[in-house]
């Protein structure tokens, strides 16, 4: 079985690599908050914010990544689980995951179609029609949403 262009992608990255994970082990503790349509179609995982700590201590790092599909048909979803109260702390958070992005060592995974997903860790306390779910549209960021379901 040949490596999937997610895997491929996240070797490419020097800092990602020893941290890439079989299926969805590099979520742990938030492993539940994960549920993929098709277990044996997760390509892999990453935890982004732990992996990027040493490197970059001071930075607001996204959570993980995640490989999912069939070849010539994966999806990479980077998920954040954030409190629903803090908007700004996330935002945040997607603006370094955007930057980080534009490394040209990320290149490979930039290049695999994606979806950016909040998955709160609280209460969520604001409608679909609100100010605060526009700015989420806007920064094309889905969700909130208390369990992500890999399709």
């Amino acid at each position: 079985m040949a490596a999937s262009r997610f895997r491929k992608a996240i070797a490419a990255i020097p800092a990602l690599k020893p941290c890439q994970r079989k299926g969805l082990q590099a979520l742990s503790g938030d492993r539940a908050r994960v549920e993929p349509a098709h277990p044996r179609l997760v390509q892999g995982s990453v935890n982004l914010d732990a992996c990027l700590k040493k490197s970059e201590p001071h930075a607001h790092r996204w959570d993980y990544v995640i490989g999912y599909g069939e070849e010539r048909r994966e999806k990479v979803y980077y998920v954040e689980v954030h409190p629903a109260s803090d908007l700004s702390g996330l935002l945040a958070k997607h603006a370094w995951l955007q930057k980080w992005l534009q490394k040209p060592q990320a290149e490979k995974l930039r290049a695999l179609q994606s979806e950016c997903w909040w998955v709160a860790s609280g209460k969520i306390k604001f409608t679909r029609t609100s100010k605060e779910a526009h700015r989420l549209v806007k920064a094309k960021i889905q969700g909130p949403t208390k369990r992500l379901r890999l399709r």
